[in-house]
């Protein structure tokens, strides 16, 4: 690293915990959360969207609000459901990051 920023109110996030803790809001209110469960199509229908799984235990899923968190393939996932708007269709942008980590204590200049 050649130089760097400080900055007191940012930073890096535990990403694992902060999923954790969307999971414990989402499911405290009636939602639910399928890990492991692959999403083979799907379609927008009048009530919101259908979901047509793969994985163990495939099966058919009837929500009313679909949170795409794929990631990198979330793209890929909007594609797959019939009657999604093609103009609300994401783009995918890839970008490579790099994280450095601070050993030790921080002297002002």
């Amino acid at each position: 690293c050649v130089a760097g920023l400080l900055s007191p109110r940012s930073g890096i996030v535990d990403s694992h915990g902060l999923m954790l803790a969307y999971q414990g809001d989402l499911e405290a209110h009636g939602g639910m959360v399928a890990l492991s469960t692959p999403i083979r199509g799907g379609a927008v229908t009048g009530d919101g969207i259908r979901l047509e799984t793969g994985g163990a235990e495939p099966m058919t899923l009837d929500c009313r609000l679909l949170i795409n968190s794929a990631g990198l393939h979330a793209p890929d996932l909007a594609r797959l459901l019939a009657g999604f708007p093609p103009e609300h269709l994401p783009t995918p942008y890839l970008a490579k990051g790099h994280y450095f980590r601070l050993v030790g204590v921080l002297q002002p200049f």
